[in-house]
């Protein structure tokens, strides 16, 4: 499903205004990936990815209430028998929501308490701001790289004709490339404000899409009109610093004017639509051949021998340099497309049900022994995480605990279970783990995940004992013996695995597909613990 450009803008907006970084792309391929889109629950997987904390929520609806949420929300509005996301602004006597980029509207708490269907989406805001500067370089590379070049050209004493022709053809690449980006479905807002007429797709789409854009049946006009400009700037630019004659250019330009006659016949006569960025070709097309007038040179007819090697080489250079760039631009495309649709393979639940039912289950509790664990200890879900603290594969599996533990809200057990060489009490592993062990039962959860990251992360071994000690209580070498019983009995021979309920993490996936799909393993196997409840009292 193509993604709703106002679902990117207010979950963009919402994390801009609470300081998060983030890139639009990643964005958009989460959108893009979630098997739930377009559903509250798409919205809180996207911004769970970017944010540590998330909250969607019913509540009241009411003035109380409403003047106690936080500045910026996502809010659920009706609108036309429709259920719409709307980013807003919880201003102190009024409320402004956003539809998408185009669609604002400022109401009074009154009237947005009429539309409010009472749920909201709320994240944490990110307490280092000075980061939101980072977002604004990327926007501004592309300007001060054309302002860089500008001074250049200024500076090589450059008159009125060179520096507006050279400016013109510049700014043609960027409205050439804007067309491309419109033809590849690429998101923009620049776009959306240009190309979109009151939510609606204007004249872009009819012209850009018609048989008239190809040249020959085969060649995109807009392929032509970006080598035309990347063309024109190279020959500037090898003109001023060869103090040679820009006659080409000026011919050129010339040559360009009935091809603006063309689409401007073509798009009021046979499309019978506007295209704005077509125009803008044109208009830029038209101001580059008046800029003619500005040329001081005697004669327009005699072309040096130069001149014409340089003309030729920028368009030879700028063709081939472009027929390299747009496959890849169009191969990485498909590429991003190819993989959402992957990602939104991997998560669906339903697949990933029926993948996981056809493994068999086994009783992953150990009885006699108290292991390691972390959460609810009296939710239905029980997730077994079976590692060593020595497995350089455990590493990652291990910062999954503490996402888990977010995520599920109180709604998950996890227990650890090392799976090591239990025959030498005096090996690393053995000692790491009885100490582990040792600091859960003495110091609690807290201290033992402390000591867990650290083994986990960089610190070696040894350094790990010198800072967290060694355990001379011989009942938790009989934990590790016991866990270590169990893991031989279930053939599990490997670290690290992953138990869920009693039965194995599919093979088919990524360890760390499991985030995916604790939101519905929580909701399943409550609604399973709830059935089985029903069922224990009509018997």
């Amino acid at each position: 499903m193509p993604i709703n450009d106002s679902f990117i803008f207010i979950i963009h907006k919402l994390l801009r205004s609470n300081n998060y970084v983030i890139n639009k792309k990643e964005l958009i391929f989460q959108l893009n990936s979630n098997p739930f889109y377009p559903s509250l629950r798409a919205v809180t997987g996207s911004l769970q990815h970017f944010v540590k904390e998330c909250s969607a929520i019913e509540i009241p609806v009411n003035k109380t209430v409403l003047c106690q949420l936080p500045h910026t929300f996502i809010a659920q509005t009706k609108r036309d028998g429709q259920e719409l996301f709307v980013y807003v602004e919880n201003n102190e006597n009024n409320i402004t929501i956003y539809y998408d980029s185009l669609d604002k509207q400022k109401l009074s708490q009154e009237s947005f308490l009429e539309i409010w269907t009472g749920v909201i989406v709320a994240i944490e805001k990110n307490p280092l701001p000075s980061n939101k500067q980072l977002s604004k370089y990327r926007e501004i590379s592309v300007g001060v790289l054309i302002i860089i070049v500008l001074g250049i050209f200024i500076n090589s004493n450059a008159g009125i004709f060179e520096f507006s022709h050279f400016s013109l053809s510049l700014l043609g690449i960027v409205v050439c490339w804007l067309i491309i980006m419109y033809e590849m479905g690429i998101q923009s807002n620049i776009l959306d404000k240009i190309c979109l007429e009151n939510n609606e797709v204007s004249g872009c789409d009819a012209v850009m899409n018609s048989s008239g854009a190809k040249l020959f049946g085969e060649i995109k006009l807009s392929d032509v009109g970006i080598v035309y400009f990347m063309s024109l700037s190279l020959i500037w630019m090898f003109c001023v610093f060869s103090h040679s004659n820009p006659i080409g250019i000026v011919l050129i330009s010339g040559i360009a004017i009935p091809f603006t006659i063309y689409s401007i016949f073509y798009q009021f006569w046979i499309v019978k639509k506007w295209c704005p960025l077509c125009l803008s070709i044109v208009g830029i097309l038209w101001l580059q051949a008046l800029s003619v007038i500005f040329y001081k040179h005697n004669s327009l007819l005699s072309m040096e021998n130069n001149s014409i090697l340089i003309v030729l080489f920028s368009i030879v250079f700028s063709s081939i340099l472009w027929g390299f760039a747009a496959p890849k631009i169009i191969a990485e495309k498909n590429f991003h497309e190819i993989k959402a649709k992957h990602y939104r393979f991997k998560r669906n639940f339903s697949l990933y049900k029926k993948i996981i039912a056809s493994n068999p289950k086994v009783d992953a509790k150990i009885k006699g022994i108290s292991e390691i664990s972390f959460g609810n200890r009296n939710t239905p879900l029980n997730l077994c995480f079976i590692t060593s603290p020595l497995c350089g594969y455990c590493k990652e599996v291990h910062t999954m605990i503490g996402k888990i533990l977010t995520l599920a809200d109180n709604n998950v057990q996890i227990t650890i279970r090392f799976n090591i060489n239990t025959n030498s009490t005096s090996s690393f592993s053995a000692r790491i783990c009885s100490r582990l062990l040792e600091i859960f039962h003495v110091s609690g959860e807290s201290k033992c995940m402390e000591a867990l990251d650290d083994i986990y992360g960089d610190i070696a071994p040894a350094k790990w004992i010198q800072k967290w000690g060694e355990t001379e209580n011989s009942k938790f070498n009989t934990i590790l013996l016991e866990e270590r019983k169990w893991c031989l009995d279930n053939n599990v021979d490997f670290t690290p695995e992953i138990f869920v309920n009693g039965r194995e993490f599919p093979k088919e996936y990524e360890r760390t597909d499991l985030l995916f799909f604790i939101e519905d393993l929580i909701e399943n196997h409550a609604n399973d613990q709830i059935n089985q409840e029903l069922i224990t009292e009509k018997q």
